[in-house]
């Protein structure tokens, strides 16, 4: 039994075509989350808000 490709499909169309899809919007969601990694450690080296930081300094300087 040999698998065959329907002939709607246009030549060098894959079955996998949701699963393509799925691949690529995975591989989109990486990009853009390594991207604002990136962007936060280029942009100060400290990934915590702000607030929590300001918190932990007051702390520390209150002893």
């Amino acid at each position: 039994m040999t698998a065959r490709v329907p002939q709607h499909l246009p030549p060098g169309a894959s079955q996998n075509a949701p699963l393509g899809a799925a691949v690529a919007c995975l591989l989109a969601v990486v990009v853009v989350l390594g991207g604002l990694l990136a962007w936060g450690l280029a942009s100060g080296g400290r990934l915590a808000p702000a607030p929590a930081t300001a918190v932990v300094e007051t702390a520390a300087s209150s002893e």
